[in-house]
């Protein structure tokens, strides 16, 4: 029974009843060896649920997106402390730090093309992911719970949980970029981003 140890975990943490959607960092291989795994047409998914290709693609999509960014998340983590700091310091006292500034601009351009390539494949969606597959088949799989709550065996004396689905808007590298950019977000966006980080 997989509910008891998952609701003491997340109320040890504080957390809400979340499923969540980082299976997308585990659940792929290649399909084809010496393949991209920054191309969504290259991955696979090892388990799905319904098998369908808007499945597929539906987690195979912001798999190869954080693929794409993976080798900047040490240096975006790093910045704030190891680059851009000392660089201010060295600026303030009126010396170099021109290697600090190349290592500074080097992320910037990775990040932008980083950026630019999840703008393509945000656009590639649609083209991949059958819409009437996904709303109609998929998407009520990944619901959560029913306004009623679900009873999770074991959990809150047998008592309805609400249960949230995941979002590809959890991905922690999203929050990540934010940060390193200074993104403040306000209205329903940042609503919607306090939720995800719970």
């Amino acid at each position: 029974q997989l509910a008891v140890p998952f609701a003491a975990t997340c109320d040890l943490l504080g957390l809400p009843y979340v499923l969540t959607a980082a299976l997308d960092l585990w659940n792929w291989r290649l399909a084809a060896p010496g393949g991209d795994p920054t191309n969504p047409r290259d991955l696979e998914m090892v388990t799905l649920m319904t098998g369908l290709k808007a499945e597929r693609f539906f987690h195979a999509l912001p798999c190869s997106m954080q693929a794409r960014i993976g080798p900047l998340v040490a240096p975006l983590c790093l910045a704030p402390g190891g680059l851009v700091a000392p660089l201010r310091a060295l600026r303030a006292r009126g010396r170099g730090g021109e290697e600090l500034e190349e290592e500074l601009v080097w992320l910037l351009r990775g990040l932008r093309e980083a950026l630019e390539e999840w703008r393509v494949s945000f656009s590639e969606v649609w083209s991949l992911v059958d819409r009437g597959a996904f709303y109609d088949t998929y998407r009520p799989l990944l619901g959560g719970s029913p306004p009623e709550g679900t009873c999770l065996g074991g959990v809150a004396g047998g008592r309805p949980v609400h249960v949230k689905g995941p979002s590809a808007g959890q991905s922690a590298v999203v929050f990540l970029v934010d940060a390193f950019l200074g993104v403040r977000h306000e209205g329903e966006a940042a609503a919607f981003q306090r939720e995800m980080a719970r």
